[in-house]
């Protein structure tokens, strides 16, 4: 059995619970695969986040608890970030268009809006997710 047969996460048994096919396209095809706007936007907005609280900044006093000094220049890099990454998932886009584009640069900027409004107030959070790597038998389990 090769390494990647005997590596499994929650998302491949969860996707082979649900559909074996599904799971045999996603995992072992190698068939382009395609993506939704939902998914690039979530894939997106969430490394986004990730990169606002984790970016190293040089010490300010008081200490800052995101990267940008304020929620405007956030949303332009926002803005950068998700036009680079509709640009760079434009082969693989199911039905692209400029639309969709636009309507989901504006629900992430809502989102980073709220973010800002209830999180600029409080320290950085020490962690946001934590990979972990478990060996069972011959079995990786990735989480």
């Amino acid at each position: 059995m090769s390494k990647q047969s005997s590596h499994l996460s929650f998302s491949s048994i969860n996707l082979y619970l649900f559909c074996p096919r599904k799971w045999y396209y996603h995992y072992r095809s190698s068939l382009p695969k395609k993506i939704t706007y939902h998914l690039l936007f979530g894939r997106t907005i969430h490394h986004f986040i990730a990169y606002w609280l984790y970016r190293r900044t040089k010490p300010t006093n008081p200490p800052r608890t995101f990267y940008y000094k304020n929620l405007s220049s956030a949303i332009n890099s926002w803005k950068r970030m998700w036009l680079q990454e509709v640009e760079k998932n434009q082969s693989h886009l199911i039905l692209p268009n400029q639309e969709k584009t636009f309507a989901y640069m504006q629900i992430g900027i809502t989102c980073l809006k709220n973010y800002w409004q209830y999180n600029h107030s409080l320290p950085r959070p020490l962690a946001i997710e934590k990979n972990f790597t478990a060996h069972l038998d011959s079995w990786q389990l990735t989480g």
